[in-house]
């Protein structure tokens, strides 16, 4: 059994948690990753690889299509709507003297829009949509390896001449190779049960080590700017850095394998994405007004993020009730399960 294949795996979801929790920290408090500078080659890289881990064909294109539909182009689409809903509202209630700073139409005119973090859901069904293709054409991992290069090679064109990055597609081409790392290490026996601890200890420090050298120390600042596939320095230093880093990082969580909270966040990580922000918008104003003045802005965001992580034990078990056809819990589309006989 394959490792995307149990029901569930305990250190896949804390992997999970860690990541949605550097997300959730990056929107909050934003100065997080010049203080953590490899979090940049962490964070999205390891969201993409996780993503990749899971892939699965379903049987055919069409149940494969209505699937990813269910769980990540509704959720983008509902939560879209929802934003926009909540930041026009703010606007009646409480009128600014500038102008808008955002419009209903952003997500076909610029790389934001009001609540942001939703972008990794559009790029995500990109994702999966293009490799269903590469799986299409080939199944033998050198052809779809070259593939997978070229199309990061578009990516990186794209960014080079400032190609606007119509609906993430920009973006996913340049992470391209992060989804098919995930899908080559569930072929691969590294993050099996089974593995050899020892082997997968100096595989995890050799990682890390390198990862961090080359996070830590370089000339340049080497990044990938992910919602307007703008990227920064080396491009090269940039996709081994995150390799590195987020196969450490894997291994790391296969070693501890549970951490309650951090673990639960994981389960549930899409609930955390698509809402956090939005809390961040409800919470930030009163936080302003019963908060001294006087304090240290950098306390206020941390406040703001530990109430917002805490917020997931009353704001998961309510979208998983009352939302759940909007938040990836149960399907609004059924697909057809090939190959099963009816009942005479």
């Amino acid at each position: 059994m394959s490792v995307a294949e149990k029901e569930r795996i305990q250190f896949i979801d804390l992997a999970k948690g860690i990541c949605i929790i550097l997300v959730v920290s990056l929107h909050i408090v934003p100065s997080i990753d010049e203080k953590l500078v490899f979090l940049p080659y962490l964070r999205m890289p390891l969201y993409y690889c996780l993503s990749g881990l899971f892939y699965k064909d379903y049987g055919s294109f069409k149940n494969f299509t209505l699937k990813k539909v269910n769980n990540i182009l509704i959720p983008f689409v509902a939560w879209y709507v929802i934003g926009y809903a909540i930041y026009y509202l703010g606007r009646a209630v409480a009128p600014a003297d500038h102008e808008s700073l955002y419009h209903f139409d952003d997500i076909f005119v610029r790389s934001s829009f009001f609540n942001i973090p939703i972008w990794f859901l559009l790029s995500l069904f990109w994702s999966n949509i293009l490799f269903t293709g590469i799986n299409a054409i080939s199944k033998k991992w050198v052809p779809q390896l070259l593939m997978i290069v070229a199309m990061a090679g578009i990516g990186l064109l794209m960014s080079h001449y400032e190609v606007f990055n119509f609906l993430y597609f920009g973006v996913t081409l340049s992470c391209m190779p992060f989804f098919f790392m995930g899908y080559m290490l569930k072929r691969s026996a590294l993050l099996y049960p089974s593995s050899s601890k020892k082997k997968d200890f100096f595989i995890m420090m050799g990682c890390l080590i390198l990862g961090m050298v080359f996070a830590l120390y370089p000339e340049t600042s080497n990044r990938l700017v992910y919602f307007s596939n703008r990227f920064e320095g080396h491009f090269s230093i940039f996709y081994i850095t995150a390799i590195c880093l987020v196969i450490g990082l894997l291994l790391l969580t296969k070693f501890i394998n549970h951490i309650p909270f951090v673990s639960y966040l994981g389960r549930y990580s899409i609930i955390v994405l698509i809402t956090h922000s939005l809390l961040k918008s409800i919470y930030q104003p009163f936080l302003s007004r019963i908060v001294k003045l006087d304090i240290d802005p950098s306390y206020l965001e941390v406040v703001l993020l530990i109430l917002i992580l805490a917020s997931m034990l009353i704001v998961i078990p309510f979208c998983k009730k009352y939302l759940p056809y909007i938040t990836a819990q149960k399907q609004i589309f059924e697909k057809k399960i090939p190959g099963k006989l009816c009942p005479r």
